[in-house]
């Protein structure tokens, strides 16, 4: 069965007319968020061994953060759909036992991909086996994207999320690719084109306000995404 898309970026949008409070709540959160480890990145002296180092461990904490918020949006946006109270201190808290496994999840997803990616842009983009490695991790990058989300919303285990969302894509390879356009590549090209605006601090601000208002509404549709496309009992029949 052929995904909607159109329908579901339509059942996104009305969502987040729906639940205005809850999502100025996340993007006042988010905003807050984006300002703070900008300006502490700015603030790292960059031509030091020691500012290096702080750049790095800020930029990882700033990543560790972001995937909090994303969890906890995405435990609230669940309980919300399910029609059950919302509760922001029980989505925080089950956002914090999911948290490590949804990091791990994600570093082994992307991983394929970008140890292929740079080595094809060391190697200035020659080689069969540089291009292939490549294809090959950005089609385990596409056809487990899914798994981190599938992991937190139904409360599996690391083997059953990546398991239910194999088994999902099996000849689907098409539908997970044009989400990943949609919900990485489209923020991505958006978020660096935001980046070549002159700085200054009504800029930092509007790129902050744009870029946490697509990460809510990225989330939202994500989550719609997943419910349309995942069979729940496919791991159990095959």
């Amino acid at each position: 069965m052929p995904v909607d898309f159109f329908k579901i970026l339509q059942d996104s949008w009305n969502f987040i007319l729906n639940q205005k409070q809850i999502v100025l709540f996340f993007l006042a959160i988010i905003v807050v968020d984006n300002l703070f480890f900008r300006y502490l990145l700015n603030s790292a002296d960059l031509q030091t061994d020691e500012g290096k180092q702080t750049f790095l461990f800020l930029t990882v904490v700033g990543q560790i953060v972001n995937s909090m918020l994303v969890l906890w949006l995405l435990s609230t946006i669940t309980l919300i759909s399910n029609q059950r109270k919302t509760e922001l201190m029980t989505a925080l808290s089950y956002a914090i036992k999911k948290l490590p496994i949804f990091l791990l999840l994600n570093f082994i997803i992307v991983l394929p991909f970008s140890i292929a990616g740079a080595s094809y842009v060391v190697n200035a983009g020659t080689g069969i086996t540089g291009l292939l490695s490549l294809l090959v991790g950005c089609y385990l990058f596409v056809r487990l994207c899914l798994a981190p989300y599938s992991y937190v919303l139904e409360n599996s285990s690391f083997s059953e999320a990546v398991k239910l969302i194999w088994f999902n894509g099996k000849g689907r390879t098409v539908s997970l690719f044009i989400f990943a356009l949609l919900t990485y590549i489209a923020p991505l090209i958006i978020t660096l084109q935001l980046g070549q605006l002159p700085p200054s601090l009504i800029s930092s601000l509007l790129v902050a306000l744009i870029s946490a208002g697509i990460s809510i509404f990225t989330l939202v549709f994500t989550y719609r995404f997943y419910q349309l496309f995942i069979n729940k009992n496919i791991s159990r029949t095959l």
